[in-house]
């Protein structure tokens, strides 16, 4: 016949140890990433305090918002996506939109002073 073990309750000596904190990790998620406005207004104000044309900062700010939204919605909801009639699985149609607002960028990226949001 088996020995029965009676289980003790946790004491401060035997409760489980947590796992070390990995040093290659930051502790706060948001330190790692520089922050990068958001808003095209503000896209539009740091842009034009670099210097560049208002006509062609409103055009890339534009774009470069576009970008990130779409940038957003892939890494929240992925490459493939679920159609919203069938149910079937397809590509992220925001993968087309960052793709176009790519473009645009880097069509105007070699012309314009960008220091501060990339």
């Amino acid at each position: 016949m088996a020995k029965v073990v009676k289980k003790k309750p946790a004491t401060p000596r035997t409760k489980p140890a947590k796992a070390p904190a990995n040093p290659l990790t930051p502790k706060d998620a948001t330190s790692a990433e520089p922050t990068r406005p958001t808003e095209p207004a503000a896209v539009l104000a740091l842009l034009l305090s670099l210097g560049n044309q208002r006509d062609q900062a409103t055009l890339y700010a534009n774009s470069y918002c576009e970008y990130q939204e779409a940038q957003a919605n892939i890494a929240a909801n992925g490459a493939v996506a679920a159609n919203p009639r069938t149910g079937a699985p397809m590509d992220n149609p925001y993968l087309k939109v960052r793709d176009k607002a790519e473009a645009k960028l880097l069509a105007m990226g070699r012309r314009m002073k960008t220091e501060g949001l990339w």
